[in-house]
């Protein structure tokens, strides 16, 4: 076949859309056309992801028997059986489930969709993700309706398992199912997909929020926290200037995409086109995704929505914001932000501290900034932590550092050595941040005042952590200025 194939001709190709600038009347048809092809991929595409799970659930699908035992679940004959499913779903107990269903079947009392439900998250809990999705197929191949609640745990179960590409597909085939809302479900894969694209394993979602029961429903169990993703770590963030701050990361965050960014970005416009709606965990991921790919102006339309929806927003939310402003060299947007970052709601955590030392970061990256500006907005940075009751970190006190040299302030320049020199004393640590031109140029501004027992600290701490000294600088080294004060010392006690 393939040699009969081979010798025939190639087919034709098909004649090209018509050109818009050749008739710009029919632009609008090319248009259309692109649209329309491009949604009938995306169907199929949907369709065979759907079926890739065995999940292809239409209105005809339901049987009269099941829709009427679906209309009698709240029977208070069913009461026993689904305070038996209760317990096996909190304890994650599958098997003792599976047993309870057969006897309603037995009975002749039919499971309806808060039975299947309660079975669904006994696989969930029991950290079975494919039982859980064979647990819905016998619900879907038995006629029944599934809770919106039901294909949210499947999605949650895969997602713990890492398994993104069978989430997607419950979810593919949640949004083909007549009658089933998807917002539950497409929250926790777009928030999930959002936080991967960060470098966070695991579902993402923090515990089990959208997929309990509602509406009366006799079996609201809610999945445990396992598999709750843990926090997530967000990286803090002239030649000459370069050279003093190549210590720090110049990306400010870490990446690990995968293409799950871009997932997350088009799994969110499609929600939000059928009128979906986040809420504030979505946003809060949402927005630090697109503070870490740079793109701060959707991330402040986001922040924008919130403030609209009534959401609080939290200094970690405002955090991600600061940085990418910052990061993006938008100091005064960046600055603007710090201001109210520091007088939100919310606990003071890593990716705040990290936001200031984007800021600081920001100031000494600007070459066209000059000495006395870059000192007045430095302390009004120290100014506005007063205010938030913030201490800066490791890597902020190593940028103070870096901009003491640059301002050639050598008072400033001991305040942030003596706030590294009390770090814990392990070992390649507290110098991390500090880079060899940065040392060197602080030794020589020491050396010119003569501050003998500074350049003492200051060179025990290059050698214990195993550092090269610096080089000489200028016409004066710090060794001169070492021998000159030393000579200084013995004539006076003469």
């Amino acid at each position: 076949q393939l040699d009969e194939l081979a010798d025939q001709p190639p087919p034709p190709p098909p004649p090209p859309p018509p050109s818009a600038s050749a008739s710009s009347s029919l632009s609008w048809l090319v248009e259309q056309q692109q649209r329309l092809t491009s949604s009938s991929e995306k169907e199929e595409l949907e369709a065979e992801m759907a079926a890739s799970v065995g999940l292809t659930l239409k209105e005809s699908s339901f049987s009269a028997a099941y829709q009427h035992q679906r209309e009698q679940e709240d029977d208070e004959a069913r009461f026993h059986f689904h305070r038996q499913l209760h317990a096996c779903a909190e304890r994650g107990d599958f098997v003792n489930a599976e047993g309870v269903m057969k006897q309603m079947n037995e009975s002749g009392m039919l499971p309806g969709s808060k039975a299947f439900h309660a079975l669904t998250l006994a696989y969930v809990k029991g950290g079975y993700a494919k039982g859980a999705l064979g647990a819905i197929r016998t619900e879907v191949s038995k006629g029944v309706r599934p809770l919106p609640q039901t294909y949210a745990a499947v999605v949650l179960a895969f997602l713990r398992e890492g398994d993104v590409e069978t989430a997607q597909a419950v979810y593919a085939s949640n949004r083909r199912a007549e009658g089933v809302g998807t917002e539950q479900s497409w929250k926790i894969l777009t928030g999930a997909l959002f936080a991967r694209s960060g470098g966070v394993d695991g579902d993402g979602v923090d515990g089990d929020e959208g997929v309990d029961g509602d509406e009366g429903v006799d079996v609201d169990v809610e999945v445990d926290g396992s598999g709750e993703r843990g926090e997530e770590d967000r990286a803090n963030n002239s030649t000459t200037t370069k050279s003093i701050i190549t210590k720090h990361n110049t990306s400010g965050y870490s990446t690990h995409s995968e293409g799950y960014y871009e997932r997350a970005m088009e799994l969110s416009g499609q929600g939000e086109a059928q009128g979906l709606v986040p809420d504030r965990p979505l946003y809060e991921r949402m927005i630090e995704a697109m503070c870490r790919e740079g793109d701060v102006a959707s991330a402040r339309d986001r922040l924008v929505r919130m403030k609209k929806q009534g959401l609080v927003v939290e200094k970690k939310v405002l955090a991600s914001v600061v940085t990418g402003f910052a990061l993006a060299g938008m100091i005064d947007e960046a600055e603007r932000g710090l201001v109210a970052m520091v007088r939100a709601p919310g606990i003071i955590e890593a990716g705040v501290i990290g936001a200031v030392n984007a800021v600081l970061l920001s100031y000494l990256r600007e070459e066209d900034m000059g000495k006395e500006e870059l000192a007045e907005r430095i302390s009004w940075v120290r100014g506005q932590m007063v205010v938030g009751g913030l201490s800066l970190d490791r890597k902020g006190v190593s940028l103070l550092l870096s901009a003491s040299v640059l301002l050639e302030d050598v008072n400033v320049g001991k305040l942030a050595f003596d706030a590294l020199w009390g770090q814990p004393a392990t070992s390649g640590t507290r110098l991390m941040y500090v880079s060899d031109d940065c040392l060197g140029r602080f030794l020589h501004e020491l050396s010119v005042v003569g501050d003998v027992e500074s350049m003492g600290r200051c060179l025990n701490l290059i050698v214990s952590e195993g550092r090269e000294i610096p080089g000489e600088r200028g016409m004066r080294t710090f060794l001169t200025a070492w021998v000159e004060a030393a000579g200084a010392e013995s004539k006076t006690q003469q």
